[in-house]
């Protein structure tokens, strides 16, 4: 029986060594943060994707909240 249990435990562990290969080789996705351009108080916006809300009611200039 502990010769059974045994070849089980090693089949699991090159199993388990496997899956998180699997797993860990994916590249990260992580991108940099980029720095704020525009701020107004607490609002603030890289200037990258859809302009916000805030800066949008403003109607302003968006020169004036460069930083």
């Amino acid at each position: 029986m502990t010769r059974l249990l045994r070849a089980r435990k090693s089949e699991l562990l090159a199993e388990s060594e496997r899956v998180g290969a699997l797993v860990t080789s994916k590249p990260s996705t992580a991108r940099p943060k980029r720095p704020v351009k525009y701020r107004d108080g607490e609002n603030t916006w890289t200037g990258v994707g859809t302009m916000p809300t805030w800066a949008k009611l403003k109607g302003d200039s968006l020169e004036q909240y460069r930083v």
